[in-house]
């Protein structure tokens, strides 16, 4: 998930001059993720990718999570889809637009998740709980903390992404995102950092040792670990930030002393 997230950047960078509809991808911070996503279409689909012609670039629907779109349908080059790296064969979720007959993506490439085949499930039921209860916030909240739960990557993501950008989260659900990331039930690496990003606004040293564990644990990826540092320094965690500090300068990697100590980064570009 984070090696597509930043090939997305990266294809974004490379091409904004060129682009002939730049516009598409000018979302909000973590906009690809369900909710916004849904606000930006009209139909969510599974579909396999056939193949790209002088048509453009075939899809064969296998699942219709809402709306209704043709069995097959077309969509055109908008300037990102050739360097987007989509699979004959392979399945997506497609968040799509319907404009009279012609079918276009909500947002272009951030419309688009690879799906495996026994993820299907999760995303008809998150999807269609989620179309349920939109504009219902109150019904959408324990939704949305259930689906932080999922199994599926993009699904953890979206669920805490929208918790966070539907000001739905209290003190309390942070503590409950928290436990779940402690017992290794949130997985996704955005959606980690999202969590730890929570947890540094609670303004509660309790959370301390669970950031400490986090921030010196290799095996964690380096943002999520760099997350872990900022919320320690939001936290006023002193003692919690000199415990740690030794892990971290010995790893001298730049992109996490510069979180613990910025002086010290420096030292290293030097």
């Amino acid at each position: 998930m984070m090696t597509r997230s930043i090939a997305k950047l990266l294809l974004i960078l490379s091409m904004s001059m060129a682009a002939p509809c730049s516009w598409a991808l000018d979302i909000p911070e973590n906009g690809d993720a369900v909710n916004y996503q849904l606000g930006a279409s009209s139909d969510v689909v599974v579909a396999k990718f056939v193949r790209r012609d002088n048509n453009g670039y075939s899809f064969e629907v296998a699942d219709t999570l809402r709306g209704e779109v043709p069995k097959t349908f077309v969509l055109q080059e908008d300037g990102y889809l050739r360097g987007y790296g989509l699979r004959p064969g392979q399945s997506y979720l497609l968040y799509l637009r319907k404009i009279g007959q012609t079918v276009t993506l909500g947002t272009s490439i951030h419309s688009i998740q690879p799906v495996a085949t026994n993820e299907v499930p999760a995303y008809k039921e998150a999807i269609g709980s989620h179309v349920a209860n939109l504009g219902r916030r109150d019904a959408l909240k324990p939704v949305l903390k259930k689906q932080a739960e999922s199994s599926v990557q993009y699904l953890q993501y979206s669920a805490v992404a929208d918790l966070k950008r539907l000001q739905l989260l209290d003190k309390n659900d942070v503590a409950e995102l928290a436990r779940l990331l402690e017992s290794r039930r949130i997985v996704d690496p955005r959606a980690k950092v999202l969590v730890i990003d929570g947890i540094g606004a609670t303004n509660s040293q309790d959370f301390a040792p669970l950031l400490e564990s986090l921030a010196t644990n290799r095996s964690e990826p380096t943002p999520a670990r760099g997350a872990a540092i900022t919320a320690l320094h939001k936290l006023n965690a002193t003692e919690s930030l000199k415990k740690i500090g030794p892990s971290i300068t010995n790893e001298r990697s730049p992109a996490l002393i510069r979180k613990l100590l910025p002086a010290e980064a420096e030292k290293l570009r030097q």
